[in-house]
């Protein structure tokens, strides 16, 4: 009589947000890695599964989340709603400029 019931996951739980903080979203991909079913964005109509990520603290403060900042042999690294994160290992490989948009 005192418990409750929770939904069933869904697609939606493990889609990013860009305007989420770094740390929320590093803990939703931390959530949902493998074995489960990853955290996912949407990429030129593209799912985009994101199995590793790492909080970046600090840096520029004017940018628009979801901007790319920087891409290298590290990762892809992504402004979020506070600090930035760096994408280690998504599936597919994303190809992107620095600029673009997530």
């Amino acid at each position: 009589n005192k418990s409750n019931t929770w939904r069933k996951r869904n697609k939606n739980d493990g889609k990013i947000d860009w305007r989420m903080s770094a740390i929320t979203i590093h803990n939703v991909v931390r959530g949902l890695t493998k074995p489960y079913i990853g955290a996912h964005f949407e990429y030129k109509g593209e799912i985009i599964k994101v199995w590793e990520t790492k909080v970046i603290r600090g840096g520029e403060k004017n940018i628009e989340p979801g901007k790319v900042i920087l891409v290298n042999n590290n990762g892809i690294v992504v402004k979020a709603g506070e600090n930035a994160i760096r994408l280690i290992e998504t599936k597919p490989v994303l190809d992107i400029e620095p600029g673009s948009y997530l």
